[in-house]
């Protein structure tokens, strides 16, 4: 198949893209895109029709300059970052050097690898998608094949839960978030709590108001939570699946409690829940499953209302 006959599932016509990105960036147009091709921001492929075809790694370009121009950068400065940006090694080449950094224990350049990138302009969800998930999966296979010992496992995880906060840190929202309340938790006994972790980090950066309360919350105290904060929704993780009888436990307990003045939107997510696992429950409860951290925080705005993009604190 040639590319008039078809697009490769890999590339993506403009139009396709200006679909993709309208729910992130409402003023993503097919004019924008050919704007910011004009001024060599972006360089998607051609067919032998001439028509654009772009890449993941374009779209995830298109988002970076997108998120720098609501911070009201210029163009000049956008393209000094680029410039930077595209000095990088590949985002794949930094995830194994630092992987092998911190099974050597040097977390201290393992951390000056993942700011120094940041510094370049990588966005976050790109830095989550493209360097700390990638790492965290490796870390947990080399665990489970047995060529790292848990020691090592758990000083990895401890690092990420370190840089994730910091990070979230950095690009923190310019004066009081606006944006809907959410209390997020993972289940009572579910201890992996780094994605969650980096989904609310998002969340936060795109204007939510995050009450976050970490790994193995208890019914009671999640509900307790849910009495002070009012949120317009709650997030549930759950990893593992043996777990999954503590969700629908919590589920219940929530909605069975009185005292709850305007219940919110439950919405779960995690390698922990099966495809054709459904509960009843009649205010949109959702299962969020998708393979980029980055897409799943795009379905949560539509979700829960968010999208409240005023852009970060950051120069």
């Amino acid at each position: 198949m040639t590319a008039d006959e078809g697009c490769p599932s890999e590339l993506y016509t403009i139009g396709q893209v200006v679909e993709r990105l309208s729910s992130e960036y409402p003023d993503v147009t097919h004019s924008s895109l050919r704007f910011l091709e004009r001024e060599g921001l972006i360089a998607p492929e051609r067919t032998s029709g001439g028509h654009r075809l772009f890449p993941t790694a374009q779209i995830d370009r298109i988002r970076r300059i997108k998120a720098w121009q609501l911070r009201r950068l210029s163009l000049e400065e956008i393209r000094s970052r680029l410039a930077a940006a595209d000095q990088l090694p590949a985002l794949s080449a930094l995830a194994d050097e630092v992987l092998e950094l911190l099974i050597a224990g040097r977390r201290r350049a393992a951390n000056r690898i993942i700011l120094e990138t940041d510094d370049a302009g990588v966005e976050l969800a790109v830095m989550f998608d493209g360097i700390i998930r990638p790492v965290l999966e490796e870390t947990g296979d080399r665990w489970a094949s047995g060529a790292i010992s848990v020691g090592q496992e758990k000083e990895i995880s401890s690092f990420f839960r370190d840089i994730i906060a910091h990070l979230s840190s950095r690009h923190r929202q310019i004066g009081q978030p606006a944006g809907p309340v959410v209390v997020a938790a993972c289940v009572e006994g579910e201890n992996h709590e780094l994605g969650l972790a980096m989904i609310t980090a998002l969340l936060r950066q795109h204007g939510c108001v995050i009450y976050y309360l970490g790994p193995s919350v208890a019914p009671e105290f999640l509900i307790e939570r849910i009495q002070v904060r009012e949120p317009t929704a709650v997030l549930l993780c759950v990893v593992q699946r043996v777990l999954l009888a503590n969700l629908e436990r919590t589920i219940a307990a929530l909605r069975a409690t009185s005292s709850i003045a305007r219940q919110p939107r439950i919405i779960v997510g995690g390698d922990g829940i099966p495809d054709d696992w459904t509960v009843e429950d009649e205010n949109l409860l959702r299962v969020v499953s998708l393979p980029r951290i980055a897409d799943v925080v795009a379905e949560l705005d539509q979700l829960i209302g968010a999208g409240n993009r005023q852009g970060s604190s950051r120069p």
